[in-house]
């Protein structure tokens, strides 16, 4: 879908914004809603999700660089990003 915006009169931009954050909602609300319930139990996590540690690291890696969680590698742990606790 093309959505004509500016970001000088602001025309569209709300319709914009909406259209992707329902699209973001509608393709992830079930991945984000586990990650939210797992956040502090990465083994968890795995095994609800039937993968490997490799396959883990390599979602985990993915879902930051997405900017969907913020990963404490000290800590072992991931927290999904607020704005994206809101959607759920």
């Amino acid at each position: 879908m093309i959505f004509s915006t500016s970001t000088r009169t602001g025309e569209n931009l709300e319709e914009s914004l909406k259209y992707l954050v329902n699209l973001i909602y509608d393709n992830y609300s079930s991945l984000l809603t586990v990650l939210k319930n797992f956040e502090t139990n990465i083994e968890g996590l795995a095994e609800k999700l039937e993968k490997n540690p490799v396959e883990m690291r390599d979602l985990l890696n993915n879902l930051e660089i997405k900017r969907f969680i913020e990963v404490d590698r000290l800590a072992r742990t991931y927290k999904v990003r607020h704005g994206l606790k809101l959607l759920l």
